[in-house]
């Protein structure tokens, strides 16, 4: 059950799709939308990119060496 603000009470929520409504009124509760497939693949690559990224946002020196590093650890 969820608190449907329009009738001010717990109501029984009804899925539609991606949407939540209210049983007694339809007022949208909730619009959350899912995919099914992957939306991003993480691999060694873009985990050393992202790392190497993060070293030169954060001004650190030597970010291939971190990033190195920080994929090994990655890797386990």
């Amino acid at each position: 059950m969820v608190f449907c603000s329009r009738c001010c009470k717990q109501v029984v929520g009804v899925r539609d799709s991606s949407f939540l409504c209210c049983e007694g009124c339809g007022v949208v509760l909730e619009d959350f939308f899912y995919a099914e497939e992957a939306t991003f693949v993480k691999d060694t690559r873009s985990a050393f990119e992202e790392m190497k990224y993060l070293g030169d946002a954060l001004e650190v020196g030597q970010c291939e060496g971190m990033a190195n590093e920080a994929v090994q650890l990655y890797k386990l």
